[in-house]
């Protein structure tokens, strides 16, 4: 039940803005590759500094330069959290719209003797209740995973 509620989520995203699917892929992959260089950088940052200490004078100008290179990193790697922050919300926003309207042209062809019936109003506020972010959550957090895992 789940794989296939995630296969709809997935189809009904693509169908709706297929760039958001491959850019939230593209950045979360890069987001999980980046510790790996930043530790490659500390590794060598250590390194370099170690070497300075024994009295090897000419590894100062790598040393600033591994510095600010970690810098670098740190200031990439929050660009894009912050990014893929804005990336979702527009995402969840364009979703609720377009659910909405797809929910609204349900609704227009259905009788309004249902509208009276209890049962029905609360499966539509149900329905209708931020179904933007329910739709993305799951693909949201198996992403976050693959970042997490890389």
């Amino acid at each position: 039940m789940m794989i296939s509620y995630l296969i709809r989520s997935i189809k009904l995203i693509y169908y709706i803005k297929k760039s958001w699917l491959f850019a939230t892929v593209f950045f979360r992959i890069v987001n999980g590759l980046l510790p790996f260089a930043e530790l490659w950088v500390l590794q060598t940052l250590i390194n370099e500094i170690a070497l300075f200490v024994k009295g090897d004078n000419s590894s100062m100008l790598l040393i600033i330069k591994l510095i600010i290179l970690q810098l670098v990193f740190a200031i990439i790697k929050s660009g894009i959290t912050n990014f893929l922050n804005v990336l979702d919300t527009s995402m969840e926003q364009l979703l609720h719209y377009e659910l909405g309207k797809m929910i609204m042209n349900k609704l227009i062809s259905v009788p309004y003797s249902c509208f009276e019936l209890p049962s029905f109003y609360n499966h539509q506020f149900r329905i209708r209740n931020n179904y933007g972010t329910k739709v993305l959550r799951p693909i949201k957090n198996i992403l976050e995973s693959l970042q997490n895992v890389i």
